[in-house]
């Protein structure tokens, strides 16, 4: 059986995205910031997957998770 993070992989693939590496880690708030557009942000894989939306300089979610470092990104296929 695949992992979490395959599955994920795999349905955002099928769904049009592409992942995208940034070329130093940031936060959450940082990628916010800089970012305007929809995106989908993994914050953690493993058992219990984590992935939250930034979308026009927002984060769309009521967790604190502003400050936790990224490393990639999914984005919409152009």
């Amino acid at each position: 059986m695949p992992d979490s993070s395959q599955v994920i992989r795999q349905y955002l693939k099928e769904k049009g995205f592409v992942r995208r590496k940034l070329p130093a880690p940031m936060t959450l708030a940082e990628f916010a910031d800089s970012h305007n557009g929809c995106y989908l942000i993994p914050l953690r894989w493993g058992s219990n997957p984590d992935l939250t939306c930034v979308k026009d300089n927002k984060t769309h979610d009521d967790r604190s998770q502003e400050f936790r470092p990224i490393k990639a990104y999914y984005e919409r296929k152009k």
